[in-house]
């Protein structure tokens, strides 16, 4: 009986990505999960990293080990740790704390907002006094803290911190009395709590000025009856300030909106754009990220679970079938009027970070950190199973057991602002042998072209380009990645071939270490072969994973064998 093999014709596209100059990546990470919080650029290329860690919630003595790295991290413009400052090692019971964000000045100083817990008092730790609740604290470019100052409200939730022109702007949420200084006290408004048919003090909005010194310039409060959120703020040149949040936020007895809200820098209200209102039959838009573009615009990214209606758009949430809870939107404003002008929704969902709360935005949905470069938008976000971009079709990596689970990988996107259309730059994945989820963080660049990226993430390792980064847990707990890379110019000559109808990818093309493929079936078989047809070897078959760093800078032919069909691929391999 003769065997009929049936080569399958493939349907060539072409995508348009960066060139990708690796330059340097690394993690950090312990036994327990670390996330990323925030991430800034010294003038030299060193990046501050703001970490959180699991371990001050299940350490009740302080005894964190030495090696774990909580608080902020130096990185240095070679990638080697330079310092890490963990603001309360040396205490026992001090060690209850998190990190909101933190900017830099033009000499390098940090400006950082911190949250102490379980504290009543102010206490002193190595000279220096440590409030309650949320602290500003200026750190010197060598990792010693300068001074701090008591704000002194009672949750860190979305707390933003902005500079600009020598000034500090702090946004966050207060409930209550509280006192900045003397002549400038502050009282929540009341709420009617309809279920127990009492009125209470909710969460109203705080922003503060500061000068350099740390002298309080100016500081507002203000907000709906019921509670309100802060989410995320940026900051034009003007000192004009942009804020994401959601006012009326209590189930059941109001109706919640969200909004964009702007401030100028005597913090007096110039506009609030309401981005959607929450009814019976509509939903909350779930905005983690806004950013102020140099082309004067405001872009806000969020998430959408059920559907929403206003009177300039619909947003309906589109997971296809591969899972997923959100699907992800770029929604585009005037940053003078705050009128809406454009969308741009990707056709694929995301799951929520469970280390958040539902009510911390910021920290509960997946974010779409963007930063401008050469006139674009760089997006870094995450996605669930198949995303479809233009005429490009990428797939997050899964794992198989009894039943297939697609898994979670960071995405980074190009976003044409001129057409607002997305492009397809790279995915970030791992070893495909557990359930993981990854989480994008902060990206920035600097005026050489290079891209600096950050996340969270639980594989090992996970695959970045053609190198890898391993995972300090080793029990699936997540760590935090940072990585440097050159977009020097947009490599058009880059073909990633896949048939349209097997969903098959095979990725990155050229590549160095290694190759990482993609299929809807597990495959029986995999063939290695040069240009003249010899035969190099078989491969292993190890979760979806091809280790070529021994082959030799060539052009290869890849087989895949399932059951009666052999897919063919050609590799380019660099070194």
């Amino acid at each position: 009986m003769r065997r009929i093999i049936t080569l399958i014709l493939l349907i060539c596209f072409s995508i348009d990505v960066f060139t990708q100059e690796f330059k340097f990546g690394g993690n950090l990470g312990n036994w327990v999960h670390d996330w990323v919080i925030d991430m800034d650029l010294t003038s030299d290329g060193s990046i501050i990293l703001s970490t959180d860690n699991q371990a001050r919630y299940w350490d009740t003595n302080g005894f964190i080990p030495e090696e774990t790295f909580y608080g902020l991290t130096k990185i240095d413009k070679a990638g080697k740790v330079a310092w890490y400052f963990d603001f309360f090692r040396t205490s026992f019971d001090y060690h209850e704390y998190s990190i909101a964000q933190t900017v830099l000045d033009e000499s390098d100083n940090i400006y950082s907002l911190i949250y102490v817990y379980q504290k009543t008092n102010a206490d002193i730790i190595n000279g220096i006094t440590y409030y309650p609740g949320l602290n500003l604290v200026k750190i010197s470019p060598q990792g010693k803290v300068i001074w701090i100052k008591d704000i002194g409200t009672t949750d860190d939730m979305g707390a933003s911190i902005l500079y600009k022109n020598g000034h500090i702007y702090v946004l966050c949420l207060y409930q209550g009395d509280l006192t900045l200084e003397s002549t400038r006290k502050f009282s929540s408004q009341k709420y009617y709590q309809c279920f127990q048919w009492t009125y209470e003090q909710g969460t109203d909005y705080l922003m503060t000025k500061y000068d350099t010194e740390g002298n309080l310039m100016n500081a507002v409060s203000f907000g709906e009856d019921y509670p309100d959120i802060a989410i995320d703020a940026t900051i034009d040149n003007d000192e004009n300030i942009y804020f994401l949040g959601v006012s009326d936020y209590f189930g059941g007895c109001a109706n919640a909106y969200s909004h964009i809200t702007k401030v100028d820098k005597n913090l007096n209200i110039v506009w609030k754009k309401v981005t959607s209102l929450q009814t019976n039959n509509n939903g909350l838009f779930n905005a983690t990220n806004i950013h102020y573009s140099a082309n004067n615009k405001i872009y806000v990214w969020g998430n959408i679970y059920n559907k929403i209606t206003t009177e300039d758009y619909t947003l309906i949430r589109d997971c296809g079938t591969t899972g997923g809870d959100f699907s992800s939107c770029l929604l585009e404003f005037n940053s003078s009027t705050g009128n809406y002008f454009r969308k741009m929704q990707l056709n694929s969902c995301s799951t929520t970070f469970t280390q958040g709360s539902s009510d911390d935005f910021r920290r509960h949905f997946v974010n779409g950190y963007m930063t401008d470069f050469d006139n674009n938008l760089l997006i870094h976000t995450a996605f669930v199973g198949t995303l479809n971009i233009g005429d490009t079709t990428i797939m997050s990596s899964y794992y198989t057991d009894t039943y297939n689970y697609n898994l979670q990988n960071m995405l980074l996107l190009k976003v044409d602002v001129e057409n607002l259309t997305p492009k397809y730059i790279n995915t970030f994945s791992g070893a495909f042998n557990s359930y993981y989820l990854d989480f994008p963080g902060k990206i920035l660049t600097d005026n050489k072209n290079n891209l600096y990226l950050s996340g969270t993430f639980s594989e090992n390792p996970i695959y970045i380009n053609n190198d890898s980064i391993g995972n300090n847990s080793g029990n699936g707990c997540y760590d935090v990645l940072y990585c440097k890379f050159g977009l020097e110019k947009l490599l058009s000559d880059t073909k990633e071939i896949y048939p349209n109808n097997d969903e098959f990818i095979l990725y990155p093309n050229p590549c160095t270490n290694f190759l990482k493929y993609r299929y809807k079936d597990k495959v029986d078989k995999i063939q290695i072969f040069n240009m003249i047809g010899t035969m190099i070897r078989e491969c292993e078959i190890n979760n979806s994973v091809l280790d070529i760093h021994d082959l030799e800078p060539n052009s290869y032919i890849l087989l895949f064998y399932k059951d009666n069909k052999i897919i063919s691929r050609k590799v380019i391999v660099k070194k």
